[in-house]
């Protein structure tokens, strides 16, 4: 588990975003409720110089056990970090975010 909140990395990821395109960036960020987010498939959308991107945020976890599944495959050791993606069949936010690109 995280030590802060996917909010809390959110904002912060805003605040560094916003303040490195501050020049070119042309409205203010678009942060939707989370209601608003199961249906759009995303966390922030910026829109810089007429250009609009979309960003899903995900906390981590981090994994210090040796059972862990990727220590157990030899993919990674211990310790390390994994976030967790919904798959399709639970969540449609990836789905959302290819329409978006489109």
């Amino acid at each position: 588990m995280s030590d802060f909140s996917e909010f809390s990395y959110g904002y912060a990821v805003t605040e560094a975003i916003a303040e490195f395109f501050r020049p070119t960036l042309v409205a203010a960020p678009v942060l939707p409720s989370l209601i608003e987010e199961a249906s759009l498939g995303y966390d922030l959308k910026m829109t810089v110089k007429g250009v609009p991107f979309f960003v899903q945020f995900k906390t981590c976890e981090e994994r210090v056990r040796g059972n862990a599944k990727a220590a157990r495959e030899g993919l990674l050791p211990v310790p390390h970090y994994v976030y967790l993606l919904r798959t399709s069949g639970k969540s449609c936010q990836h789905e959302h975010l290819l329409k978006l690109e489109e």
